[in-house]
């Protein structure tokens, strides 16, 4: 074996250990010679997802609004729908409440009740009266004027 020499000052132990930690530096060097690129993918990731989340907020945004549209647009035809078979004018379709088709078909009943209420016949008729009490006196005035005879 070798015989063992002291070292005495910085510059040798500089000089025996300088191989080591030159190793030591390149095997650190290799694990992370990609580190720019890995450090450029990240941010780009970074990047794409930002844009992935707005579109997704734009996108569930625009879903909600259709979705509330489709909403209107089954009420309104259920309304439209359920007026034509109360028989009420379609004006009062817009007139319709409910949320439900069971909530609006009741609505549109009482509605229906108070249009055929107008379409029904008055029990009392006054000026039918008032003809015959008009007919009633022409007779008899003619009866007098000209007896049967």
């Amino acid at each position: 074996m070798a015989e063992f020499t002291p070292i005495n000052t910085q510059e040798e132990f500089d000089a025996l250990i300088s191989d080591r930690i030159q190793r030591a530096q390149n095997t650190v060097r290799e694990e992370y010679a990609d580190y720019d690129s890995v450090k450029s993918e990240l941010s780009t990731a970074k990047t794409d997802l930002e844009k992935a989340a707005q579109q997704n907020t734009d996108l569930s945004n625009q879903i909600k609004e259709l979705q509330k549209k489709l909403s209107k647009s089954e009420t309104d035809s259920a309304k439209t729908r359920i007026a034509l078979e109360m028989g009420l004018p379609l004006e009062m379709c817009s007139r319709l409440q409910g949320k439900t088709e069971d909530e609006i078909r009741e609505d549109a009943k009482g509605l229906a009740s108070l249009f055929t209420r107008q379409n029904v016949p008055p029990l009392f008729n006054p000026e039918a009266q008032a003809e015959d009490a008009k007919q009633k006196a022409l007779k008899g005035l003619l009866g007098q004027i000209m007896p049967q005879g």
